[in-house]
């Protein structure tokens, strides 16, 4: 109906876009409780006739579920790698480890009270505002005394959401730390054979 929002809102971007929304509550399941509705995000785009005209919204729903095996699924084949979505104010979009859809200012998010440290820390890094900016930041954390890198990159065409990656730092200097030890022991010796040859 073009009444409805999706018609609605859609119909006002101009030139066609795809058009992609918040996590919200499945609307097939208004009837049910909140607890058990399924929450799912969707993209919708305007179709028109040849000659422009409205004919109406195409629109096709992904559920949370899904989306967070996306993530989970580039986890696990990049590990140690931790991928996942975030929105521009930190708020986590994609589930860790299955966590509940909490009400967050009015928007439907994972609860992020049991977070992995890596995660937390890097939501609470600021690389997030610098890649709204630059559409991608990449920094640096501790976490437990282990420095991890950080990047955020803006995911186009959504909610200002952004992926993020966080990787423990050793994952890309393991085989270059035995080289910085010979090589200050070789540098080391070579310092004293100068000094001791006169």
């Amino acid at each position: 109906p073009r009444a409805h929002a999706t018609y609605s809102t859609t119909a006002s971007i101009a030139g066609g876009l795809l058009i992609w929304s918040d996590l919200a509550y499945a609307e097939a399941d208004a009837a049910l409780p909140s607890g058990e509705r399924r929450v799912v995000v969707s993209a919708q785009k305007l179709i028109s006739d040849r000659d422009g005209h409205p004919l109406g919204v195409a629109r096709a729903a992904l559920d949370i579920v899904a989306l967070d095996a996306i993530a989970r699924n580039a986890s696990e084949s990049s590990a140690p790698h931790r991928i996942f979505t975030s929105d521009d104010r930190g708020r986590l979009i994609t589930r860790q480890s299955g966590q509940q859809i909490v009400s967050a200012g009015g928007e439907l998010r994972p609860d992020a009270t049991d977070l992995e440290a890596p995660i937390a820390l890097a939501l609470q890094s600021g690389l997030i505002a610098a890649a709204a900016e630059q559409s991608e930041a990449a920094g640096e954390i501790q976490v437990g005394g282990e420095r991890w890198l950080v990047t955020f990159r803006a995911l186009p065409k959504s909610q200002d959401w952004f992926v993020g990656i966080v990787v423990p730092a050793s994952f890309y200097t393991r085989e270059l730390d035995p080289l910085r030890v010979r090589l200050a022991l070789f540098s080391g010796g070579v310092l004293l054979m100068v000094l001791l040859g006169g």
